[in-house]
């Protein structure tokens, strides 16, 4: 499903990297190593199914609607509660980081 190379990480979070360290190698690898967990512990096979062919393959949300056969809101329902549930997952991750728990 996901590519073992190298893994493109949510725009958000790498934004949010670069604004938050100057030296940062160690915090990206850091939380896409929590991003791929979080995606294979938290999610539904659907949902991470979903986000790849969003964030990875580039589909737009008509055309990940027409492969499952659903609306267009249904695919951009499942995009958004993916997310937010990475998002709160994360949140912990990024604690750690900054006050550096391991």
């Amino acid at each position: 499903m996901y590519a073992k190379n190298k893994r493109k990480i949510h725009p958000e979070f790498e934004l949010f990297l670069k604004m938050n360290s100057a030296d940062n190698s160690g915090d990206i690898k850091a939380l896409q190593k929590a991003l791929n967990r979080a995606i294979k512990t938290e999610l539904t096979l659907k949902q991470s199914e979903i986000l790849n062919m969003y964030f990875y393959e580039n589909l737009n949300m008509t055309q990940i609607a027409a492969i499952y056969n659903v609306n267009k809101s249904t695919i951009s329902r499942h995009i958004k509660n993916a997310t937010e549930k990475l998002h709160k997952t994360l949140k912990y991750a990024e604690f750690a980081l900054k006050h550096r728990i391991k």
